[in-house]
Formats: C-alpha cells, structure tokens, sequence
C-alpha cells in the first residue's frame, strides 16, 4: 500500500491550508478549489515512463520533503500523524456549531492510495461539491456514514489504517506526535525524544508485569510500580543501544550498515532498589534510618515499605564484606530485597558465602510462597526468572575483569564494574544477546537494574544511534512493548523529520544509502514508504527532483511548489545545489560576506577620492583582510583593487599578477601533469614568500 496524494483542507496549526502534496513519481494529482462555486475538482496526470529510483521489493516509494526552516515540513508530517480522515459529524447544539465547524475544516481531506495495483480515492469532503475528472474509484466517507453502509465504512477505515506510521525526529519540540496508537492494530508509533518517555514506561511496566489497573492493593505490584517510576528515558535508551548492538554483531561482517559509534567496550553495574526508590519526589528525603522528611503521615504500604528497608539496611551492613560491591552479587541482593518485601519473607540470619550458594538461598526462598494467593504466586514466577537470568549473566562474564574507580568502597561515588571488550567477541556478543533476549521476553527483573556508564556519545554520534536503535523498536512492537500480540502493519510509512539534524557532513552524505540498507534488514517483509524532510544539500543530491516535494511560504501558509522549478538534484555537485536560490542566497557565510563588502565598498570609493585621507588610513589594513580570503578569484581582485589605490612600491607586483592571469588562460590548455607540475612550483613559491613575510 502506497500513498499517492493528500490534500489537506486545513492542518492542526492552520499553517497548511488547501494544499495538495504528491507523494509519487507516477502520478500528479491536483485538487482545485473553486472559490465561486465551492467545487473541488480533482485531476490526475499519470507518467508512464517515470521511473522511481527506490523502487524494489523491500521499498514502495521515497520521497523528500524540501524546504527552508519554517516552511512547513513537520507541520505537514503532524498532519500525516495525527489527524484522521473520518466521516463528517453534523452537531445539533446550538452553542456547539461553531467548534464542530473549526473540526470539520481541520478533519477536512482528500487521501489517494494504491494497493496491489489498484488506486483508490479516499476523502470526506461535501459530495454535492466534489468533481473526481479522474478514471479511479472515489470513496467517499460521509455517505458511508448514513447508517445503511455500516460494513461498507468499517471496510473502508480499515483500508485507512493499513499503514503504520512511524515518526521519527531527534528534535525535543513534538510532543503532540509522541507514543503509539493501536485499534487491535497498531497504527501509529512516535519516536522522539519526548515520546521515548512513553514507550520506556510502556517497556518497564511490562517487564515487570505492571497492571493496566489504575491501583492494585498488592505490595509486589506498588514495589514494581515505584522502580518503574523511577527508570529514564535515558536507562531505556542503553538497552536499546545494546539491542542494536546485538543486531549489529550478528550482521555478516562485509554487510556493514552503521555509520555512526558502536560502543567496544561496556562498562556493566547494576542499582540497587533503595538508591532509584530514592530518585522519586515523595521518597527522596528520606535519611538512612528511612524516616520521611517531609510526607506525614505515611501511608500504610510506605510504612512497610519504610520498615523493610531500615532492616534490609542493617542486615546488608552485617554482611557488607561478602558482597565488597560485585556487580552479580548486587542483582542477587536485588532479588532477596524485592523478594522479601513483596512475598513477606524474612531476610536469611546467616549471607551466602559464594553465588553459588547464594542462588542455592534465592531458589529454595522462592519456593517458599508457592500455594499461597494469585499475585505472590505470580511474584514468585517472577524471580524465578530473574534468577535464571542471574545465572546466565554469570556464566557469560565469569572471565571479565571487575574494575572500580580510584575512590575508596566506603565513598558515595565509588563505582564498581565489570568490562566488557569486543576484543572478547565470544563475551561481547553473548552479553548483548542475552540483554536483548530479556528485552524480548515477557518479563524481566535485570533490566530494572542494568546500567551502562559509557554510553556517552557527541550530538551527532547520538543522533545516529538514536534513529537506527530507535527504527529497530517498531518491527519488534510486541515482542519489546506489548502485553498483547500487537505487531506492526505489514505496510509501513516512515517519515524520518530533519534527518540531517545533528549530523556531520559527511554522515548526511551516507545518510540516505545507510537508512536504505538498514530498513532492508530490520524491516524485512514490510513494504515501507519512505518521506524525509530536510534542507541539506548534500541528502538530496541522492535524492532525484521528482521524488521531491519543495516548500515555500505563500501568504503566511505552506505551498507546494512543481518541479519544473528545480534542476536536477539526484548527483548534482554540492556547489550547484548550493548556488540554487531555494537553498541559499549566498554560498558564503554572511559575516565573511558583509566583510568582503565592506572591503570592497571601501577600496572603490577611495580609487574614486583618494585624498581623502581618514579612508585611506582605514583601508591600508585590508591588506592582510585579502591574504586570509579562501577564495582565489576574489583576493585576486580586491588585491588588484588594493594595488590600484596604493600604487607606490606595487608596480612590479601589478605586473607579476597581470603577467599570471595571462599564463593561467594557456595553463588552461596544457596536459593534467604538466598543470600538476606547475601548480606544485607555484605553492612552493607561495611558501617561500610566506616564509619571507614572516622575517
């Protein structure tokens, strides 16, 4: 399923106001609207010999969303995403009317489709006032709506829904494009740094089998709920980065496809339950005897919560040198913490004196609250899972070297860890698979806990990671996400905002082939159409001029404007996209530019009066303003200029120059080798009168 055309009525931020966007390089479609009579005619002219670059069997459509800053780019994705394309509501109250009228003109749209070779017209727009001058079928929602097509409508919204749309920005400011959508299918999924705080929450609660019920009066539900509470975006994050990694390490080694930082080395610990309960607003004064500062009185399951945790503190403190802070030993005192306090189990009198040992204890406690109610029966499964995932951690980093920081163990900030090298592949890639496999299962108790203290990456490093770790989540929907089976569409539009945000210049460069063979591998099987919006030249010079759609402000709102107006972008060199007006008004940096100008402003009007002395002492030090100039052609000429206002002692110079220009027009004509020959003697001069200038 591809989408050809929207045309959209009046977008959510009234900037996008009858607009119409082709999304194909086979088809153009047109909606008019005539203002006298109120008609909306569509039209279409098809291409039969265009042909689409990006076509194959993994890729139905690309196309780019051009324009500058401000010309409307998220604003038609926002359209995409979030609004609907449903029936048309009449509203019978009085006081109503107008509100319902400002939502009919913002619902108010008109969508082209093609599935398996068959175009279908969606839209909902008056049908007294719409003229289809097209061959293809119009479906038109708001006679559906009368009552007597019931099965008729459902079949139709159903169609509307068989794409998934995916938005994905590393911009902070879209919040109103966060989260995902599902009706039993899901049909829309937000990727961005706000709506990441959505999907991590949705993470964490399933890995700890948080309810969908507002309040549970069970304290392994509330204990599961307050270490949710207290996870990050940025915790959830190192698990995806580790996810990716994984997916990475298992790609064959000639098939690489990441262009920003892998991770080599993985510094692994893990918290403790008291510390992230402590991160929370309500528990965060509360001092080592765990007696609350400001919440008064407690509640009843805080008044447990802060019994348990006086007296896990103390026996913890009994048997501190057992643990000397091993990163495995801290899961497994995670484990007999949670446990006790959600089963009502008592802390052991004696520590275990191995790990062994200590998951021999943890076992035979969780065996203890079999037979008793529902939710600890449900408890106990659950750590018997996170024991097992103990074991299979210490099996794999039996041989990796624990390390620490240089502060002593009794500091707040003293930090104990284990390394993990790639050079170790065997270990790296076990690691990695067995955090991926826990993220993949139904629950998980190390994941809480898990924390990666070298995760740090520049802007642009992290931009990268985040749009290919972030992509990897929706082809996995329901195994990392959801309690239900809920996966994605087998149909998928992905629109990536900004692509270039962040990025250096070279990886906008790799942009588009790397995103092309990523979305082959993680989302193979899907058709997937592709929209990226962008201002970079050197993206869309692997971008061809008729998969584009270019923007530009009109009367305060977006317009669309033809390709007819635009070269060629696809292979086009970066200085000729550069030097089309719809990218820059200047190919120069705008304080080098008002410099040169004021330069050479000045040197002329001192050739026109040079008595005038205040001016000529201003413009003796352009001098060496003309030697730092990168562009040869100009310092040429501001230097001819300068030589023509302060002739004496520049008579020979002025004829080395004139002499030069003449040479270079036969330079011109003579074989590459020779031209290398005498541009290398030229530098070499060049360097010799720098030299010189310095003495």
């Amino acid at each position: 399923m591809k989408l050809l055309y929207v045309w959209i009525n009046e977008g959510r931020t009234g900037f996008i106001k009858r607009e119409g966007f082709n999304l194909s390089v086979d088809y153009q479609f047109a909606l008019t609207v005539d203002e006298n009579t109120s008609k909306y005619e569509l039209s279409c002219i098809s291409n039969p010999d265009a042909i689409d670059l990006f076509k194959n069997d993994n890729i139905v459509g690309l196309t780019a969303i051009v324009g500058a800053n401000g010309t409307g780019k998220t604003t038609f994705f926002r359209s995409l995403f979030s609004q609907d394309l449903l029936p048309e509501v009449d509203e019978e109250r009085e006081d109503y009317k107008p509100y319902a009228q400002e939502q009919r003109n913002k619902n108010r749209g008109l969508r082209v489709y093609e599935d398996d070779g068959v175009i279908r017209i969606y839209h909902n727009l008056p049908a007294d006032q719409f003229v289809n001058n097209t061959e293809y079928s119009a479906i038109d929602l708001n006679e559906l709506s009368d009552g007597t097509h019931e099965y008729e409508l459902r079949e139709a919204l159903a169609k509307l829904e068989q794409q998934t749309v995916i938005y994905f920005t590393n911009s902070n400011y879209t919040d109103d494009m966060t989260g995902n959508l599902s009706h039993s299918r899901l049909i829309r999924i937000g990727l961005s740094p706000e709506g990441m705080r959505t999907i991590a929450s949705q993470f964490y609660g399933k890995k700890t089998h948080k309810p969908n019920a507002v309040y549970t009066p069970s304290d392994f539900y509330c204990l599961q709920n307050l270490l949710c509470l207290s996870k990050s975006t940025q915790d959830y994050q190192q698990i995806c980065d580790i996810c990716y990694y994984r997916f990475l390490s298992g790609l064959p080694a000639e098939n690489s496809i990441n262009v920003g930082k892998k991770n080599t080395t993985l510094d692994v610990q893990f918290s403790d339950p008291i510390s992230l309960i402590q991160k929370l607003d309500r528990y965060a004064y509360i001092n080592e005897d765990i007696t609350p500062k400001r919440f008064q009185p407690l509640s009843e399951f805080d008044s447990k919560l802060a019994q348990f945790v006086n007296d896990y503190i103390k026996w913890y403190k009994a048997h501190r040198e057992l643990f000397s802070g091993t990163p495995i030993y801290t899961l497994c005192n995670n484990i007999l913490f949670e446990l006790c306090f959600a089963c009502k189990l008592k802390l052991p009198d004696q520590a275990p004196q191995n790990l062994d040992a200590y998951i021999y204890l943890l076992e035979s406690m969780v065996s203890e609250p079999s037979g008793r109610d529902d939710v600890i029966g449900e408890a106990a499964r659950y750590y018997q899972n996170g024991i097992n995932e103990i074991k299979r951690l210490a099996q794999i980093l039996e041989d990796c070297q624990e390390q620490c920081n240089t502060l002593p163990p009794s500091d707040l900030a003293y930090q104990h860890f284990i390394r993990i090298s790639s050079e170790s592949e065997r270990v790296y890639k076990e690691f990695c698979k067995a955090i991926d496999d826990f993220a993949q299962a139904q629950d998980s108790v190390v994941l809480k806990y898990l924390s990666i203290k070298n995760l740090k990456m520049s802007a642009g490093e992290r931009a990268v990671q985040n749009l290919f770790s972030w992509l990897r989540i929706p082809p996995h929907f329901d195994e990392y996400l959801s309690q239900t089976n809920i996966p994605i569409q087998e149909d998928v539009l992905l629109m990536i905002d900004e692509i270039d945000l962040y990025l250096h210049p070279e990886w906008q460069r790799l942009a588009i082939q790397t995103i092309l063979d990523q979305l082959k591998v993680q989302y193979s099987g899907k058709k997937i159409q592709i929209l990226i919006a962008t201002h970079s030249p050197l993206v869309l010079s692997d971008i061809p001029t008729q998969n584009c759609v270019f923007l530009e402000p009109s009367d305060g709102n977006t317009m669309s404007v033809t390709d007819q107006r635009r070269g060629n972008t696809f292979g086009a060199n970066l200085h000729d996209l550069l030097n089309d007006a719809f990218f820059l008004n200047n190919t120069m940096g705008e304080y080098a530019y008002q410099t040169i100008k004021r330069i050479s402003s000045n040197l002329q009007k001192l050739k026109s009066n040079p008595s005038d002395s205040q001016l000529r002492e201003t413009c003796k030090e352009y001098i060496k303003l003309i030697r730092i100039i990168g562009d040869p052609l100009i310092q040429f000429k501001l230097n001819t200029l300068y030589y023509e206002c302060y002739p004496k002692g520049f008579n020979t110079a002025t004829q080395v120059i004139q002499t030069l220009q003449e040479c270079y027009e036969t330079i011109g004509e003579l074989a590459f080798e020779d031209r290398i020959q005498i541009k290398d003697r030229l530098q070499n001069m060049v360097e010799a009168l720098n030299e010189e200038d310095g003495r």
